[in-house]
């Protein structure tokens, strides 16, 4: 009875020396194979990271690229010229034709100075007038030397508003007349 309680006791003493002997036979194995893929691994993120690198590179270069040829458009744009009383006419008789013709577009507009803000000034048709108003955005010190009733001409993109209500508004004017 005895040998019937070791046996089990000594197979799976073979077992697990046999496991060890299996193991290590291919634990150099798999430490090449480990350190191989490691090295593979190591390349793989070296080359991602390179790849990023000039991708970011690249990007940025395309992006320079663009703005300065933007610049170099705008600089090379001619202004619309309009009057405060042409243009509020037709952005009240036709405000689709007032936003196909002008919006997004750079105009030289002339009017009246009606209100002075801290980062707008109003322009109007006429002196006083509260009516068709467009506003223009240009720096403090510039609205600074403004004064109600100036008759002026301002250059900058206009934006026309597609809904009623908010005001036509000329982004970064500046007073060229």
């Amino acid at each position: 009875m005895k040998i019937y309680r070791l046996l089990p006791i000594a197979f799976a003493g073979v077992l697990t020396l046999g496991l060890f002997g299996c193991a290590g036979g291919q634990s150099n194995d798999n430490k090449e194979a480990s350190s191989s893929s490691q090295t593979t691994s190591e390349e793989v993120a070296k080359d991602s990271t390179e790849n990023n690198a000039a991708q970011k590179a690249t990007e940025e270069e395309e992006a320079a690229k663009k703005a300065s040829e933007e610049t170099a458009k705008k600089a090379d744009e001619k202004p619309i010229e309009l009057d405060a009383n042409e243009y509020a006419s037709l952005h009240v008789k036709n405000k689709a034709k007032a936003i196909k013709e002008y919006n997004g577009k750079l105009v030289q507009l002339t009017g009246y100075i009606t209100r002075v803000g801290s980062d707008t000034c109003t322009i109007a048709p006429s002196p006083g007038s509260t009516v068709n108003t467009i506003d223009a955005s240009m720096p403090i010190d510039v609205l600074a030397e403004l004064e109600d009733g100036d008759k002026v001409t301002v250059q900058g993109y206009l934006e026309v508003p597609d809904v009623q209500g908010p005001v036509t508004v000329i982004r970064n004017a500046e007073i060229v007349g």
